[in-house]
């Protein structure tokens, strides 16, 4: 006889913060938001292309966070700054410093305000 106990002591919050993060998923899906991330290994730069249905106004910056999915000590957090030729224009163009990023599969993060973008990427 055994007691497994619970994984997370505070279940309560952690649904609650999960709550949250699908919100913030509803949230982009309903301005019609889309993003593509244009990323060159080894140049300097890469640039993020946001898309909106609901003519909404850019955001200065993104933060975007490339989430390793095996290794969380290679995972890096950036802020992506508006361009300013691209204000008022559809899609907005952001640009970044490019993080270093070893070969495998990551998960990108693209977040401002009450919204978030997720999705996959293999780096070669």
């Amino acid at each position: 006889k055994s007691y497994d106990g619970l994984v997370v002591d505070d279940y309560y919050k952690r649904g609650m913060e999960i709550n949250r993060e699908l919100d913030r998923d509803h949230a982009a899906a309903a301005r019609g938001l889309g993003a593509v991330v244009e990323l060159e290994p080894g140049a300097p730069r890469f640039r993020l292309l946001l898309t909106s249905g609901s003519g909404m106004t850019a955001p200065a910056a993104l933060q975007v966070t490339f989430l390793h999915r095996t290794r969380a000590g290679f995972d890096r957090q950036i802020n992506a700054t508006l361009l300013p030729d691209s204000i008022g224009t559809n899609p907005f163009i952001y640009q970044a410093t490019t993080p270093d990023l070893v070969r495998g599969h990551w998960d990108v993060l693209i977040e401002a305000g009450d919204w978030r973008l997720l999705d996959s990427a293999t780096i070669p």
